[in-house]
């Protein structure tokens, strides 16, 4: 009988042991999602519109929290610092993962960098993509990219554009333009307000992500120029193509949500099995559609070599046009 009061006192032994060495069940309590975008900004937006999805799929909130400025640096970092249990996500742009690693290259340059995005973090899904508007404010005297370019070539360091900072995808499609068609501009970059400054003729032109610039284009505070995708936006049928004007490659922006590395695999599995999900949702999709976007899924695999490549794309114009900001 010794085997079995054995067996007994082990069973016992197991129910008697802490909370804490039960598996835990996930999630029991609110998730953070941590993005970089101001409020009202189009990260901000998506981000919580596919936080409330999430709510709901997992029945706890999410909440997101906006932590702005350095090139997401801040709110990367404030992920990273997090536990990797899987209450606190990233939601990012793709530039975070493909530009920053260039442009920020030394690390006493940005001590809080995270020099390795890829390895620091697990792709969880994507949200949208969309391409940028080439906008003008009205007093700018050009209503085409000849037009443009022409003005920029007759004043050569005295126009300005602005950007969401340093390495921001707005930032990288001027400085290709610029680059493009040899034109010397002043980069003026900005945590807030851009918008506000585009319409007050403070700055003379910007690449605009098109679900927020779309509605300033429609009630005429602005003007579109060009459309970086790689065909006509449907609300923009008149507005030509960077492709079209000049045989260059198609700029798109996409976003994505992240988990630090190291969570659990099955908090993990089932983060991107619920984001799917919310992706695929059809309010969701008419939602952003009507907002201007194009709704994005992408594969975790897929999504890591999608951020591979474009990262070579960008690392030739980083060097030519001296980005680094760590030098």
């Amino acid at each position: 009988m010794a085997p079995y009061v054995s067996m007994i006192v082990l069973c016992l032994s197991l129910l008697c042991l802490p909370a804490h060495a039960q598996p835990a069940s996930w999630p029991s309590r609110p998730i953070k999602l941590v993005l970089s975008g101001a409020p009202g900004t189009p990260p901000d937006l998506i981000g919580r519109m596919f936080a409330s999805a999430l709510s709901t799929s997992l029945s706890v909130p999410v909440v997101v929290e906006n932590k702005t400025g350095v090139g997401s640096i801040i709110a990367m970092t404030a992920v990273v610092q997090a536990p990797a249990d899987g209450y606190t996500l990233f939601y990012a742009v793709n530039n975070v993962f493909t530009v920053n690693p260039l442009i920020y290259g030394k690390e006493e340059a940005s001590p809080s960098f995270v020099r390795k995005p890829l390895d620091a973090f697990e792709p969880v899904g994507t949200t949208i993509e969309q391409g940028l508007v080439v906008v003008a404010n009205n007093a700018f005297p050009a209503t085409n990219m000849s037009e443009l370019i022409a003005q920029v070539r007759s004043r050569p360091g005295a126009i300005s554009y602005g950007s969401y900072g340093a390495g921001s995808l707005p930032h990288l499609a001027i400085e290709q333009i610029a680059q493009g068609h040899g034109l010397d501009l002043i980069h003026v970059p900005y945590r807030t307000g851009v918008l506000q400054d585009l319409i007050g003729g403070q700055i003379a032109m910007l690449a605009e992500p098109v679900g927020t610039a779309l509605p300033l284009i429609q009630s005429k505070h602005i003007k579109a120029i060009a459309y970086t995708g790689s065909k006509r936006h449907r609300s923009l049928p008149d507005v030509p193509t960077l492709p079209e004007i000049t045989g260059g490659t198609a700029i798109f922006g996409w976003h994505s949500i992240w988990a630090r590395a190291g969570t659990p695999a099955p908090v993990l599995r089932r983060l991107q099995a619920e984001m799917q999900k919310a992706a695929e949702r059809p309010e969701v999709r008419e939602k952003l559609q009507d907002m201007g976007y194009d709704p994005l899924i992408i594969a975790p695999d897929a999504i890591i070599k999608r951020l591979k490549d474009e990262a070579e794309m960008w690392a030739t114009l980083v060097r030519v046009k001296n980005l680094n900001l760590g030098n």
